[in-house]
């Protein structure tokens, strides 16, 4: 991201019950669609996977995140695309993004894999659409 210190995250605090959360998704979408404050805003929740290859499952841990999660942060995908808007309701979970170190390791770097369809939590995704990302987001430490 070019501009750092213009990122933020945005959560909730209810202090009488010490509890700390992220957004909802209806919250999210008032923050979208309503603030004047953001230039832009995207969401994520983390998520675990299991990714079965060759009838072997390997867990995975990763993210859900909204269609404008990548552009928002001007990453641009290694191979494929970004999410689009229709991927993000009732059954717009078919489409996955994978990381360049499990492109590696997985798949040895195969551009082929935007053919292939995966097997994610049982269900078939389709590879078509798969792409990879030259990155990796980690939490800061609070």
């Amino acid at each position: 991201f070019d501009r750092p210190e213009g990122l933020v995250t945005v959560g909730h605090v209810y202090s009488q019950i010490n509890l700390k959360t992220g957004v909802s998704g209806a919250g999210f979408r008032f923050y979208q669609q309503e603030s004047r404050v953001f230039t832009r805003a995207a969401a994520f929740t983390g998520w675990a996977a299991n990714l079965s290859l060759d009838g072997n499952p390997e867990r995975l841990q990763g993210q859900r995140a909204t269609a404008d999660y990548f552009s928002t942060l001007g990453i641009q995908p290694i191979l494929g695309r970004g999410f689009l808007a229709e991927e993000e309701g009732a059954g717009g979970d078919r489409v996955v993004i994978l990381s360049e170190g499990l492109w590696a390791r997985a798949f040895g770097r195969d551009r082929d894999i935007l053919t292939r369809d995966l097997l994610v939590n049982g269900d078939q995704k389709d590879a078509s659409r798969t792409e990879t990302a030259r990155w990796r987001l980690q939490p800061r430490a609070s």
